[in-house]
């Protein structure tokens, strides 16, 4: 069974500092954005609404748990009808949209929910999966179009070490997971292309010294020719000079 953790999350409505607290289980904005509100209770009207706003940007920031940050204040501003949460998409919630269009199609899925392993994936649906995360995920198939169990051999390798170095770590991936998962892929693929390149320098030089060889024994033999090189392939014409032997 899948730990639950918690989060503190503070919030300022008109100079009010409020407290709720939401859960990893919360994979539902709703049930959020009712956790949220329920901390204004006995400042709010029974039909107002809140609205919950990114603490760096003016924007309202995703309802997920994996957005939501504890020891970060939120603004939140009173709404007369509700404007956040399902069917309420901010510009956030519209560009992970996006990342996770462009995630199926680099590694050709049909379902957003074959995107990561279960026992890494956050919880709830991968559109309330937090921008970061959406971010670098898309960072990392764009990495490796077509290529995605190669890819998430290096990402589940990051998520199972930040677990063995970390008991109380959270067993879902993360931002920094995936980012560090990128980094190491870039430098196989780095050092995978050098050893190809340097794999045809060697062939090129021991060919090359073949064509010399070649050519000698042409010439040791009376025959008349010459060797170029076309294309990036060495070729050999020779022919029997006026006066040779049969």
């Amino acid at each position: 069974m899948q730990h639950v953790h918690t989060k503190a999350i503070t919030m300022s409505l008109n100079r009010i500092i409020c407290s709720a607290t939401i859960t990893s289980a919360m994979t539902n904005d709703n049930d959020i954005y009712a956790a949220l509100r329920n901390a204004f209770k006995e400042d709010l009207a029974p039909d107002d609404h809140i609205i919950i706003y990114h603490p760096d940007r003016d924007e309202k920031i995703l309802l997920a748990y994996t957005t939501l940050k504890a020891g970060v204040l939120y603004r939140v501003e009173r709404a007369s009808k509700r404007a956040q949460g399902a069917g309420h998409n901010s510009g956030a919630n519209r560009k992970i949209v996006t990342n996770i269009a462009e995630i199926m199609k680099h590694w050709a899925l049909s379902d957003d929910t074959d995107i990561l392993p279960v026992h890494i994936s956050p919880p709830g649906a991968p559109t309330s999966w937090s921008r970061s995360l959406t971010d670098s995920l898309r960072s990392l198939s764009g990495w490796s179009k077509l290529r995605q169990e190669f890819a998430l051999r290096f990402l589940v390798e990051e998520v199972e070490g930040r677990r063995a170095r970390d008991d109380e770590a959270p067993g879902q991936v993360t931002a920094g997971d995936v980012k560090r998962a990128v980094k190491r892929m870039q430098q196989y693929i780095a050092a995978e292309a050098s050893e190809m390149v340097r794999e045809d320098e060697v062939y090129a030089g021991d060919l090359g010294k073949a064509v010399e060889e070649a050519a000698q024994e042409g010439k040791d033999s009376g025959l008349v020719g010459w060797e170029y090189e076309q294309d990036g392939r060495f070729k050999i014409a020779s022919f029997r000079g006026k006066g040779g032997s049969d």
